[in-house]
């Protein structure tokens, strides 16, 4: 599942991620994400934005 840690280093940006963002990225790079794939890339986006905004 290393490839789902490189797709979310280039999706990822200055903001959290959407399901747009991460949908527009997959159409533009022709790469088929499943649901279950998406769900890993926002977990780690939602794990990265708390690791940033933790006290």
């Amino acid at each position: 599942m290393d490839y789902l840690l490189c797709y979310y280093r280039e999706i990822r940006g200055t903001e959290p991620l959407t399901f747009t963002e991460i949908h527009n990225w997959s159409h533009l790079t022709r790469r088929d994400v499943s649901a279950w794939e998406v769900s890993v890339i926002r977990a780690l986006d939602i794990n990265f934005w708390a690791i940033q905004n933790a006290d």
